[in-house]
C-alpha cells in the first residue's frame, strides 16, 4: 500500500501541505501569551481545522482493515470509559452527601476523561507515513 503512495503526487501534495500547516501552528505557539491574541488563537483555529481535513483526505488514501479495525476497538474502548465515567457521575450527584446545590437547586459536576496514560500519545507502525507529527500536535 505504502509504495503505491509515495509515487502518487496527491499523496506527496497533502503530506507537504500537512507539514507546513504543522510547522505554522508550532511557530505559532512557540510564541508566549500567543491564546491571549485573538488573531493568533483564530490563525491555530484555522490551520487545525487545515490539518484535520488533510489528515482525513490521507486516511481515506491510506486506510486499511487493520486500520479500521484500530479504530473500531479504540472507538469501543472510548464508549466504555465514557460510559463509566457517567455512571459514576450519575451516582455521584444522586448520592446524599452532595451537599452544595446552587441557587435552583441544582448541582454542578464538571469530569472529564483522560485517555492520556503516561502522557504518551499512542503511536502505530504506519505512523510515519504521514509526515504528522502526532505527539507535539497533541
Amino acid at each position: 500500500m505504502m509504495n503505491e503512495l509515495t509515487d502518487n503526487k496527491e499523496w506527496i501534495e497533502l503530506k507537504a501541505t500537512l507539514r507546513f500547516v504543522e510547522g505554522k501552528i508550532l511557530r505559532i505557539i512557540d510564541i508566549n501569551g500567543w491564546m491571549s491574541h485573538k488573531d493568533l488563537e483564530e490563525q491555530v483555529k484555522e490551520l487545525l481545522s487545515d490539518r484535520h481535513v488533510i489528515l482525513n483526505k490521507m486516511f481515506r488514501m491510506h486506510v486499511t482493515e487493520q486500520e479500521v479495525a484500530r479504530f473500531r476497538e479504540v472507538n469501543d474502548q472510548l464508549l466504555t470509559l465514557t460510559r463509566r465515567m457517567y455512571s459514576e457521575l450519575r451516582a455521584m450527584a444522586e448520592s446524599p452527601y452532595v451537599v452544595s446545590l446552587d441557587e435552583e437547586g441544582f448541582v454542578e459536576i464538571e469530569s472529564r476523561l483522560d485517555v492520556n496514560d503516561g502522557g504518551e500519545v499512542l503511536q502505530f507502525t504506519d505512523d510515519n507515513d504521514y509526515g504528522s507529527n502526532f505527539a507535539q500536535m497533541i
